[in-house]
């Protein structure tokens, strides 16, 4: 019997619900006016807002609102404040609009603290807030600490972003130095500028050659060069990912590209989303080796150059896509659950997936087939519970990773758990950096007992 069995449902709590509703409100939450400023019509929208700053250090993207109503809106103060923890690294919050009422906060200006904050920005009687979140770095841990013996404890103090493949492992600093280990070899500094977002590393195993594959201001990296994509092509790229020998990229103006072995790299298409987990490559689990690329645009899933075979009515709404060896996983804005396989191709698994970045995966292995994903919080393999030895543990997850016979699920509280065909699901830790792209699972196909688990052990305080 698969160690993934339906355990007996809970009731949903309150505060469960609350949490994952939570995760998955959108950065720019609603503006609010008072029915005073409302009647006025006098409005303030946030226009963009950083998707995410390092724990403790400066936003490193610019903060953008707009004033709108019956009142002039050029060379108007608006006050910003800060919720507790997060400071001003220059100015003390005013900020003066332009001629056309845009109200700009240069990177910068804002310093992070160890927890999200609420931003509030107030003009004429106008209110408006929105979340600044904050994604926390410390060390680099593991459930097999001597696997991280030779990477020297000066590095290892700021990590950000993991990501793994197989048996290798991508690690990326806040400050953007990247490292990488490949099989039973050591830890090696990659380079340095590299981009810490979620989806901005990998790992690339060409039939010539292994090394992290990157993003360094824009630009495309293999190992410790620019990749060898075409000079005008390689600039604004904003995520990537990687599934053996095959990655799909995409630059900010919706230009996807793909490596494979065969044709280097090619042009797939373009007006692609840009968004976290929304790259992914379908695999073959008989061969190991991806053989199409996944990807979104306007809702809708293509596969390589052309829309995916979904049935008649279907293909659209999709938000997220996620794939490993055996399958992809993709879900709706909606939060309709499909997974595509080789020998089923696409069929709807069940409803109410969460629909934020890195909160499903696809778990293939002797045993077990089938997506494994988030609904309130609670995890779910195909569309049964997941088997968590104690239901009262199965509540708070917000984001997964996993792919051959493991899975990692980190709560919102902190905790992290692991499963795999034995010993089932344990806890590895209470005290794990839970965003997307801060814990990974490496293999080794040779010894399973050399198989790893890593994650960021957040610092305490800034």
């Amino acid at each position: 019997m698969p160690d993934l069995t339906p355990a007996a449902p809970l009731p949903l709590r309150r505060r469960t619900v609350l949490q994952a509703t939570a995760w998955t409100v959108p950065a720019i939450l609603v503006t609010t006016a008072s029915p005073a400023v409302a009647a006025s019509g006098d409005r303030i929208a946030f226009i963009s807002v950083p998707s995410t700053t390092a724990a403790c250090a400066p936003t490193t993207e610019v903060l953008v609102l707009r004033l709108s109503g019956s009142s002039p809106v050029a060379g108007q103060l608006v006050d910003l404040s800060l919720s507790a923890g997060w400071s001003w690294g220059r100015g003390g919050g005013t900020y003066i609009s332009d001629a056309d009422g845009t109200v700009t906060v240069p990177a910068g200006d804002i310093v992070a603290g160890g927890t999200d904050a609420t931003l509030t920005a107030m003009w004429a009687g106008a209110r408006a807030s929105t979340t600044l979140a904050a994604t926390k770095t410390g060390g680099l841990s593991s459930d097999r600490p001597a696997t991280l013996s030779s990477l020297p404890d000066a590095d290892n103090a700021d990590m950000m972003r993991l990501s793994s493949t197989g048996d290798t492992l991508v690690a990326v600093t806040s400050t953007g130095a990247i490292w990488s280990i490949d099989g039973s070899g050591s830890w090696t500094a990659v380079g340095t500028g590299a981009a810490s977002g979620p989806d901005q590393a990998a790992f690339l195993v060409t039939r010539w050659n292994r090394a992290a594959w990157w993003i360094n201001d824009g630009r495309l990296f293999f190992g410790g060069s620019q990749a060898s994509i075409d000079p005008r092509a390689n600039s604004d790229f904003v995520r990537l990912y990687a599934l053996g020998a095959i990655g799909v990229a995409v630059r900010a103006n919706g230009d996807v590209w793909k490596w494979d072995d065969d044709n280097g790299y090619t042009l797939l298409g373009r007006g692609a989303a840009t968004g976290q987990s929304q790259l992914a490559v379908a695999a073959s689990p008989a061969t190991g080796a991806g053989s199409a690329a996944v990807w979104l645009r306007a809702g809708v899933v293509f596969v390589d150059s052309a829309p995916a075979d979904l049935p008649a009515g279907t293909n659209e709404g999709f938000e997220r896509v996620y794939s490993c060896p055996g399958g992809v996983a993709a879900v709706t804005s909606g939060g309709v659950l499909w997974t595509w396989t080789a020998a089923a191709g696409w069929s709807a698994v069940g409803t109410g997936a969460a629909t934020g970045a890195g909160q499903a995966t696809y778990l293939k292995d002797d045993v077990n087939d089938g997506p494994v994903w988030i609904r309130n919080g609670r995890l779910r393999y195909r569309d049964e519970w997941a088997s968590i030895p104690s239901t009262t543990e199965n509540h708070d997850f917000v984001s997964l990773t996993g792919c051959a016979g493991t899975v990692l699920a980190a709560k919102s509280t902190g905790d992290l758990w692991m499963w795999n065909q034995w010993p089932g699901w344990i806890r590895l830790t209470s005290n794990v950096a839970p965003g997307a792209g801060q814990f990974a699972y490496r293999t080794d196909d040779g010894d399973r007992d050399a198989n790893s688990a890593y994650w960021i052990t957040p610092r305490s305080s800034c």
